[in-house]
């Protein structure tokens, strides 16, 4: 599935490190309007969203999971050719059932609805094809019935957009109005069944971003805002919110922070095994290196202020923030692209090399693999660099950039896709969408 998280002028690509932003020309942080930099600031919450919350990072895992069963897949069957999509009938290596409990876990995140009225909420039970074997056989769902008649299944991507809207809302001087579904829903669910505590804003931001910290966050939003009713607790300070953090426990014995460690270093291994050289290591070195910067940063910020969201509010506008800056800099930023389909980033502070760029070329193999999306999205890019550098000799070509990209490997210069297709061992392998 290729799930983004959308906003008016831009999206988000999770687990894929990716941005767009409806930004004419250069994407210079420091140069930015008010209103660019209010999209760039929301989507960067969603950057924020996939390395310091344990369904952010289980995300990456999962991705990572499918494109290694795939790849090892098309290995054991040693066919030349293999069809796509490339979706198993049966459970093999979990990926079916990690699909389907992240399409129910992140409920809807694309529809024609926009206002949430009269809103109800309730809980159901959703049965999982593949989950009986591990002994998983449903898992609760929250659904919202709004407007009398509209249904919605309310889960991490409104929870994501939620915070988001928030956030913006809070920390920009200037920004779009949004509609009720998805950027407002946390709060209209939360007004549903504790109205007061749906009034004061930040605590609802607080449990939205407690909730990502689980790996089903609309249920946990759900109960906990039913236990904090039938408790009377509505916190003056939202920070009291994250105190209940320190004491939780995932599988009944696991702290949650340990749970959130172990999850970051398994997404770090599935990163990292994107681009691995092992007989030429330098190759490699930048991109590694980076990805533990990444993953070591997000984890320290998270550990050692598990509210820094609210810090973040306190020291806005976004735009002049020190405290915001300087997460900027310790991270980087994802591939940011524009309207002209320019791409730029912002490295973290030290760092060189060829880094993020590498889950662009990732992001389209998993697309040809599971979606059988064979246009290269890469192609705009790659020929601005051929027009600007032509004594590399990349020359794209519509015709096989745009149907077969994955003959790119076979050459003797190298795209990012084709250097990825070749560092895989699939340089003898092709794609053949199923009839």
């Amino acid at each position: 599935m290729d799930y983004r998280q959308k906003a008016n002028r831009g999206e988000y690509i999770p687990a894929f490190f990716e941005m767009y932003l409806k930004i004419d020309g250069e994407i210079d942080l420091n140069k930015l309007s008010e209103r660019d930099f209010s999209l760039f600031f929301h989507e960067y919450i969603h950057f924020l969203q996939d390395i310091t919350t344990t369904y952010g990072l289980t995300t990456c895992y999962a991705y990572g999971e499918y494109v290694q069963s795939v790849v090892n897949d098309i290995y054991a069957k040693g066919k030349q050719a293999f069809e796509v999509p490339y979706i198993y009938d049966d459970n093999k290596d979990n990926i079916r059932l990690n699909e389907q409990v992240q399409d129910v876990t992140l409920g809807d995140w694309d529809t024609n609805i926009k206002t949430l009225d009269n809103v109800r909420v309730s809980v159901e039970n959703f049965e999982l094809k593949f989950g009986k074997e591990q002994n998983l056989p449903s898992i609760p769902a929250v659904c919202i019935q709004a407007n009398e008649d509209d249904i919605i299944s309310f889960g991490a991507s409104a929870i994501k957009e939620s915070i988001a809207y928030i956030m913006e809302r809070h920390c920009c001087r200037e920004y779009e109005e949004s509609d009720d579904f998805p950027y407002s829903s946390a709060e209209k669910v939360a007004s549903a069944i504790f109205p007061e505590f749906g009034q004061r804003i930040l605590n609802v931001l607080a449990l939205a971003d407690c909730s990502l910290m689980f790996s089903n966050p609309g249920h946990v939003f759900v109960d906990m805002l039913y236990q904090f009713r039938d408790k009377k607790y509505n916190p003056e300070k939202a920070q009291d919110i994250y105190s209940q953090l320190g004491n939780a426990k995932v599988n009944t014995d696991i702290k949650l922070f340990d749970f959130f460690e172990g999850i970051a270093n398994e997404a770090r291994k599935k990163l990292k095994s994107y681009y691995r050289v092992p007989e030429h290591p330098e190759l490699h070195e930048a991109y590694q290196g980076w990805v533990d910067t990444v993953i070591d940063k997000a984890l320290y910020l998270r550990k050692h202020n598990p509210s820094y969201l609210l810090d973040i509010i306190a020291d806005s506008p976004a735009s002049t923030s020190g405290l915001f800056t300087q997460i900027v800099n310790d991270l980087g930023t994802p591939m940011m692209k524009n309207k002209q389909k320019d791409y730029y980033t912002v490295k973290p502070q030290g760092i060189a090399g060829w880094n993020v760029e590498v889950l662009k070329s990732v992001h389209q193999i998993y697309k040809i693999l599971h979606d059988g999306n064979f246009q290269c999205s890469l192609y705009p890019w790659c020929v601005r660099s051929f027009n600007e550098h032509p004594e590399e000799g990349l020359n794209p070509t519509e015709d096989k950039c745009l149907h077969t990209p994955w003959v790119r490997a076979s050459e003797a210069e190298l795209c990012p896709l084709g250097l990825l297709w070749k560092n895989w061992n699939l340089a003898s392998y092709y794609p053949q969408k199923k009839q």
